[in-house]
């Protein structure tokens, strides 16, 4: 007979078990006399639990209570990877939450993809969110991030399923935007990009961006803009600027580069005071883009109306030199199509001229007349046997 070591009641004791353990409590106070824990198997046990000095271990918890607060890793690191990048982008806390919610839209379809599929799918999330928002963001933002660039496909399949499921539109982003976007993460001096913007004026009227990419007209602009606002860099190069402020310089950045460069130095030539001093070259640029670009209107129509002049009078050497200008047009009408000399090859025939036995060559195949020679053996050959069996 047990008495309570607490109340000192007797009889008060009863025993009970829970969970793979015996209690003995006294009814009378509730003090707990004695807990013993059965040595079972813990497999017979839903829930057990025994702690070793190193904290409550579970064992074979149901599966239910086991995934209750459970995440896959995937959707938990696709988080984490938007929160970072969206407050590095400057992205309202409003925004990185709809980036969530397009990724977990994504997340559905690809839960079961490699590690890659899935950050690509964060980038894209970022990437629309950010583009509905005003902000001039570009694939080449997150390229980075993406690794190789084989991967870029996987991108454009989670764009195009946002677009289709939730029915969006990707604006497009001025020029201007992308110009500030695109040289403020590489540091330029405000000066300059104020200067690659007026030179990106020009160009927009001479239409050297239409089609093109504008990332490159970009590049090259700033590299002029560059040398004009420092005359220690007016003789450097466009890749020594582009290697220092890490810019790709592509073949289509030097051809971009080159077309700025004739579109300034043709208006250059315009300009009386200076060319009446000196002779007009393209080194000269960088020291008078502030006349080229404060005067650009009235020369370009002073090149077009000596263009249409020339090419009125058809006069040889003005012919040559409005050759070698650009009369500022866009890239679908200075396109010259070739001529095409639609000459008959096979002359009229004329059936009075042919023989009968000859005409049929002409209105049949070269299978149907070898097929009719054919025949005709045949008949001549059955005539031939009808004649000497008639002898």
């Amino acid at each position: 007979m047990q008495t309570c070591g607490q109340c000192g009641e007797e009889n008060a004791i009863v025993e009970d078990s829970e969970n793979g353990r015996t209690f003995s409590v006294c009814t009378e106070c509730g003090f707990v006399v004695k807990e013993e824990q059965i040595l079972t198997d813990a497999v017979n046990f839903e829930g057990t639990t025994q702690t070793h000095g190193l904290g409550q271990v579970c064992f074979n918890a149901p599966n239910s209570i086991k995934r209750k607060h459970y995440e896959p890793q995937g959707r938990k690191d696709g988080h984490k990877l938007i929160e970072e990048r969206g407050l590095g982008l400057n992205y309202r806390p409003d925004m990185i939450q709809t980036a969530i919610y397009f990724f977990d839209h994504l997340y559905k379809v690809i839960k079961h993809s490699a590690f890659e599929m899935k950050t690509t799918a964060a980038h894209c999330s970022l990437y629309v969110v950010g583009r509905q928002n005003g902000i001039p963001v570009t694939i080449r933002d997150f390229k980075s991030q993406q690794g190789e660039r084989k991967r870029i496909h996987n991108f454009f399949s989670c764009l195009q399923m946002l677009k289709k499921d939730f029915n969006l539109t990707i604006p497009n982003i001025e020029l201007e935007e992308q110009t500030t976007s695109i040289l403020s993460k590489a540091e330029l001096p405000s000066n300059v990009i104020c200067l690659t913007q007026r030179i990106l004026d020009v160009a927009k009227t001479a239409w050297i961006n239409s089609g093109r990419h504008p990332r490159a007209i970009i590049i090259a602009a700033a590299s002029i803009a560059w040398k004009a606002d420092n005359s220690l860099n007016a003789n450097e190069s466009l890749l020594t600027f582009c290697r220092q402020y890490k810019f790709e310089c592509g073949s289509n950045v030097k051809k971009r580069y080159k077309e700025i460069h004739d579109m300034l130095l043709t208006l250059m030539k315009r300009i009386p005071w200076i060319t009446s001093q000196k002779i007009v070259r393209i080194t000269n640029i960088p020291f008078y883009i502030e006349d080229i670009l404060k005067y650009h209107k009235s020369l370009m129509v002073t090149v077009s109306q000596t263009s249409y002049s020339a090419a009125e009078e058809k006069i040889g050497a003005v012919k040559a030199e409005v050759n070698n200008e650009s009369d500022f047009l866009p890239p679908s009408m200075k396109r010259v199509k070739k001529e095409r000399n639609e000459s008959l090859t096979d002359p009229i025939i004329n059936t009075d001229r042919i023989d009968e036995n000859e005409i049929d060559q002409y209105i049949r195949t070269d299978n149907e007349v070898k097929e009719l020679q054919k025949y005709l053996s045949l008949q001549e050959c059955k005539i031939e046997r009808l004649d000497t069996f008639i002898k």
